[in-house]
């Protein structure tokens, strides 16, 4: 396609000239959304990536038996094996996928996910191997199965054509469990190794060794389930309530301690590390709570995976909150008051921060330095002067959270507000998982504090504090003490499902044993805003209400309706203007239950939109819309959209320039060879090539 303003010549596919940049189609204008009279939607998955318990059940003989009964008295005696199975399934709200002659495939975890489906197979199993001997036939022999069960991940959905159609799950899991299935012997039931890691101590199993199975390509490693009498019930709901934070009383006496110096003036910065759902989050809820009566300021925000790219992302986000005063929208006039209510020079704060918010600067002051390195180092110098300016009157926790994923010039900003806040009341926190970028900050003078697991009798008192929990019986206790492994989020998790086990103050037992199902069960339940959930999960964590809303075609009053379910649901919460995934698993499991394909499409859609429809935002963020790109395999758009991206970073001297620059060069090796694409990677090999002999555009060697 031939560029019109620069007369190059394109290849088909590409969106943007690989010569100039201009776009070569007329913009595809926003999806229109839904007429007054037709109801509000979500484009939900019409198949799913989970993970499933799948049970083959097969009738012992069956050929033998044909051939001694009559065809009618043999449908009689198929009809009652299939009869007591299908109770027995339902009993344990498995779902009956096809009836294979006499073999019954089963799925537990779909198209509901419980939590503890792995366990639910099992059981459901050996009731089955109790109840069928009890059936015979006409001439009263006694009749016999043999059960196979693997749990692993599957793609569910419909497969056929015409009027033959079903729900089938496609993968290795139901050929597993058939070939197990034919492995066992009279009355038993055959498990694969996954299953018998998710199950529970009450359930006894002997190991039968690895096994070469057909059709398998690595060997299997088999268990037997012994029977050991008892059964467990479905379970029911509870309300959901917030879990107090207990067992990190000496982690918060230390952390007041750090407090009562920055309230002598003494600056400190701290390191809290720990694991995904060790109670880093919680820990803070407490400090603040204890220090809620004194004075004191507050500045959050938190990094994302998606902002990675995106240079001084958590100041950006924290300067736009304080500055628009919670609101979307930002004017060069509230930027210009804010900074002099801190009294700071005007002409050297002002024109900086407005490009770093995406502002046109003010005519009537000085324009920022041209020179990347130069207004790089304004920008610093503007952020950190801001900040400590922030509290001379109070003061100032800044606490930016999950640094693990945080960008470069921010890493280098905080080591150069490390050195200046001695004797500033500002408390800096910094939170995040062990290694990777949380590494970065090794040489940064501060207190580092790595949170544990709880041990037994912290565990223990946190079931006892969650609401309910104090009914659970003491063998219970020590079971969810046993198997959350000490982990805060775990525990509250896997109590709280407990607790919503029908006729769980009978005492039946059931308890479920890894989070992602529990995540997974969650995620089923919220039933008609389960896609809307997958299509936030796109977005990332944390994500704008009207953006979820224009590339779901929802109408502004459906969605703040949905919105209000999943917040008193727990799943999100408001923060700044925007909306969080209160769990980051959470957002995980919700988007990989996407398909593949699917996922693609939702990351095109939601590209388009924010170039077409939110143009301010891809102006100001190009690395958001050239990851969606990326995502969705748009690669000539990807390219186009991560050389502005490194375009823009250069000009402002942020380290993110290289990292921008070197995708887009990746992402050219899936063009085919053309003028286009050599073209392209001419301009990013010499734009990389000026950003490496640019000394200032270096980066930290602690974040190497």
């Amino acid at each position: 396609m031939r560029c019109q303003k620069c007369g190059f010549e394109n290849p088909r596919g590409f969106r943007f000239c690989g010569q100039c940049g201009t776009p070569l189609v007329a913009e595809t204008p926003p999806a229109p959304a839904p007429a007054a009279d037709e109801p509000a939607r979500v484009e939900g998955a019409s198949a799913e990536r989970r993970w499933l318990s799948t049970m083959f059940c097969d009738l012992a003989g069956s050929t033998e038996l044909s051939a001694r009964l009559d065809p009618e008295e043999l449908r009689e005696v198929v009809r009652a094996y299939q009869s007591t199975c299908a109770r027995i399934i339902e009993r344990f709200d498995g779902t009956i996928a096809q009836y294979l002659g006499d073999g019954i495939l089963v799925y537990f975890g779909y198209p509901k996910a419980h939590g503890d489906d792995a366990q639910r197979a099992v059981l459901a199993a050996l009731e089955i191997i109790d109840a069928i001997p009890k059936l015979t036939t006409p001439s009263g022999e006694p009749l016999a199965v043999r059960i196979g069960i693997d749990t692993g991940l599957a793609v569910v959905g419909e497969v056929g054509a015409g009027q033959r159609r079903e729900q089938l799950a496609l993968g290795q899991t139901p050929n597993v469990a058939a070939r197990l299935q034919a492995f066992a012997e009279l009355n038993t039931v055959l498990i694969s190794q996954p299953t018998r890691f998710l199950l529970g101590d009450e359930v006894f199993c002997r190991s039968m060794g690895e096994r070469t199975l057909r059709g398998v390509n690595e060997p299997v490693h088999i268990y037997q389930v012994l029977p050991a009498g008892g059964t467990d019930t479905p379970p029911a709901r509870v309300t959901r309530r917030p879990t107090p934070p207990v067992g990190r009383e000496e982690e918060l006496d230390e952390l007041l301690g750090i407090w009562r110096d920055v309230r002598n003036g003494e600056g400190r910065v701290l390191l809290i590390e720990g694991e995904p759902g060790i109670g880093k989050t919680r820990l803070l809820q407490l400090f603040f709570h204890a220090i809620s009566k004194t004075s004191h300021r507050v500045l959050r925000a938190q990094c994302s995976a998606y902002d990675r790219e995106s240079a001084f992302a958590p100041l950006v986000e924290i300067l736009r909150h304080v500055v628009g005063q919670g609101k979307s929208s930002l004017d060069i006039d509230r930027l210009e008051l804010e900074m002099a209510r801190q009294a700071l020079p005007l002409d050297e704060t002002v024109p900086v921060l407005a490009t770093l918010l995406a502002l046109d600067p003010p005519t009537h002051r000085p324009p920022p330095p041209k020179e990347p390195d130069e207004r790089r180092a304004a920008t610093n110098l503007a952020l950190i002067r801001w900040l400590l300016a922030r509290a001379t009157r109070r003061p100032l926790v800044l606490v930016i959270e999950d640094v693990h994923e945080i960008d470069a010039s921010t890493v280098e900003l905080l080591y150069e507000l490390g050195r200046k806040i001695a004797e500033t009341p500002i408390l800096v926190i910094l939170t995040g998982r062990p290694g990777g970028a949380f590494e970065a900050f090794s040489e940064l003078p501060a207190r580092r504090l790595r949170l544990g697991r709880l041990d037994d009798e912290a565990a223990a008192a946190m079931i006892l504090s969650i609401p309910d929990g104090d009914r659970l019986p003491p063998a219970w206790v020590r079971e969810l003490v046993a198997r959350s492994d000490g982990v805060p989020l775990y525990i509250e998790e896997l109590t709280r499902a407990v607790l919503e086990i029908e006729g769980a103050s009978a005492g039946t037992g059931n308890i479920p044993v890894r989070l992602h199902e529990l995540l997974l069960s969650r995620l089923d339940g919220f039933g008609g805003d389960k896609a809307l959930v997958q299509w936030a999960a796109t977005l990332g964590r944390r994500f704008d209400r009207e953006l979820l809303a224009s590339v779901t075609h929802i109408g502004k009053d459906a969605i703040d309706q949905a919105v209000e379910r999943l917040i008193d649901a727990g799943l999100w919460v408001e923060a700044d203007g925007a909306l969080v995934f209160r769990q980051g698993l959470l957002q995980e499991v919700a988007y990989r239950s996407l398909l593949k394909r699917q996922r693609r499409r939702y990351h095109e859609r939601i590209a388009e939109v924010v170039v077409h429809s939110f143009a301010d935002l891809a102006t100001a963020r190009p690395e958001l819309v050239a990851h969606h790109f990326t995502e969705a395999e748009r690669f000539p758009d990807a390219v186009h959209y991560w050389t502005r991206a490194g375009q823009r970073a250069a000009m402002h001297g942020s380290l993110e320039a290289r990292g921008h620059f070197i995708r887009g060069l990746e992402l050219l090796e899936n063009q085919p060879p053309s003028e286009a694409r050599d073209a392209a990677r001419r301009a990013l090999e010499a734009a990389l090539a000026e950003i490496d002999t640019a000394p200032s555009m270096r980066i930290y060697p602690t974040t190497t």
